[in-house]
């Protein structure tokens, strides 16, 4: 604001009057233009005090005149110092944001991921060189079009963009979603999308990275096939079949049965007996932990199933305890053949199968060419029967 002090209005008529003389023509002018008396007036203030000093007429109407001319000469000179003091400060202020820009573009260009900046609308505002290389769309056909008008990304991820962008925007926090990204020549690849809220140019804009995760998907996928390889190799392990003899399966079960692992016992079990024509099967509960109501239900089911096959089941290794815990509970294991261990398992399996135990002689040949003549070698040569188990007569297979 231009001001002036009443000392230097007093001073300019002192030559012309005196001091003392003009101090008192000054207040008195000023109690005429009705102004408070104080140090400092404005431009304003000093032109009404100069029409009633211009009132008097003569030297004082004259020198009236003259200060207000040079009051106009002054406020013309802060004005233009004003402007050109503005102006200075307008190009300084160009000049930080024409750098800031520069800087913003270097460091936006130089990101790895392919970056867009969208508006409110979804329309193209920016855009890296990366993008352009991803997908071959040159940034004039992206930016000012929204990118539900582009063939940049599936119909499926415009959706989902959609969608998480309006979350965003209501103040929900939203996870990175994976998107299928379009080539200008047709390609589909998977990247995983992150929006962030910006302001750009004084605008709200939303800032979306899109991170390639083509490494990531195929690792994926290649460490599910491994999954379920070793899951197909351990349900292998887990409930192995075993034909020892012809017509005879072993089925040794270790750890515990539950209502998931029994049924693929039991389609294990069945497909084999289909695909040897076994007449027998060996079911030996040994390595079980416990054998309770729930076990002795699924193996009379199991029992059941294969002998709708013509298939007889003879359950081995059912330990002291368990058959009196069996016994306290009413289990009926009166459909279920059970024998005391593997060994007397395979014999009497061996005697369904007519491998000769105490029945006519077998004159068939195991696929080694070896001739059989008893059960017992049988179970040897199997690792069934130990070693230095007593052998029975030799006529005793006659």
């Amino acid at each position: 604001m231009f001001e002036i002090k009443i000392s230097e209005l007093i001073g300019a008529y002192a030559s012309s009057m005196g001091a003392t003389s003009a101090e008192e023509l000054i207040r008195g002018k000023i109690r005429e233009a009705h102004l408070e008396e104080k140090e400092t007036y404005t431009r304003e203030e000093i032109v009404r005090l100069c029409g009633e000093l211009m009132l008097d007429g003569g030297l004082i109407r004259i020198l009236a005149q003259n200060f207000l001319v040079q009051l106009e000469y002054m406020a013309r000179e802060e004005l233009e110092e004003l402007v050109r003091e503005r102006t200075r400060e307008l190009t300084e202020t160009n000049e930080d944001l024409n750098k800031a820009k520069q800087h913003f573009q270097a460091l936006f260009s130089a990101m790895v991921d392919p970056v867009v900046i969208i508006d409110s609308e979804g329309v193209f505002l920016e855009a890296t060189d990366t993008v352009e290389e991803v997908t071959g769309f040159a940034k004039a056909e992206l930016l000012g079009r929204s990118f539900l008008e582009t063939g940049i990304v599936t119909e499926e991820s415009k959706a989902m963009i959609s969608e998480n962008l309006a979350k965003q925007r209501s103040g929900v926090n939203v996870t990175p979603c994976g998107v299928e990204v379009l080539t200008k020549d047709g390609r589909k690849l998977p990247f995983e999308v992150n929006a962030a809220h910006i302001t750009h140019i004084e605008q709200p804009a939303e800032m979306l990275i899109f991170r390639d995760i083509t490494a990531r998907k195929r690792l994926e996928q290649e460490l599910q096939q491994a999954f379920d390889k070793l899951k197909a190799s351990y349900e292998e392990l887990s409930i192995p079949v075993i034909q020892v003899w012809d017509g005879v399966l072993v089925l040794p079960i270790i750890g515990v049965l539950d209502n998931e692992r029994i049924n693929r016992l039991m389609e294990t079990m069945l497909a084999k007996i289909v695909e040897t024509q076994s007449r027998v099967v060996i079911i030996d509960v040994t390595g079980v932990h416990s054998v309770d109501t729930n076990v002795a239900s699924h193996l009379i089911n199991v029992t059941k199933a294969a002998k709708l096959l013509g298939t007889k089941c003879v359950v081995t290794g059912i330990k002291p305890g368990t058959a009196h815990t069996l016994v306290k509970l009413g289990v009926d294991m009166s459909e279920i053949t059970t024998k005391r261990s593997m060994q007397e398992g395979l014999k009497h399996a061996l005697q369904i199968a007519g491998a000769g135990w105490g029945g006519s002689r077998d004159t068939r040949e195991p696929a080694g060419g070896t001739h059989v003549c008893d059960a017992e070698s049988v179970g040897r040569q199997k690792g069934y029967v130990k070693a230095d188990s007593p052998s029975r007569n030799p006529r005793d297979c006659i």
